[in-house]
């Protein structure tokens, strides 16, 4: 299997199943949530930043990122 290229990436899809994952598994802590996303939808995403931000906004700790 050939890797993605940068721009195979879709950022809104990767927000959407963030924010799924982590709004029907419920995690307690921030690191348990980042590890969760990591493992799962990790290699999906171009930086961590956009798990960074819908980990943030689960945990209250942020506005939405403008869709």
């Amino acid at each position: 299997m050939r890797p993605l290229t940068q721009t195979s990436y879709d950022t809104e899809g990767v927000r959407r199943v963030a924010r799924t994952l982590l709004r029907h598994i419920r995690p307690e802590t921030r690191h348990e949530a980042f590890a969760i996303l990591d493992g799962r939808i990790g290699v999906y995403a171009v930086d961590r930043t956009v798990i960074a931000a819908e980990i943030d906004y689960y945990f209250n700790e942020s506005e939405p990122l403008a869709a």
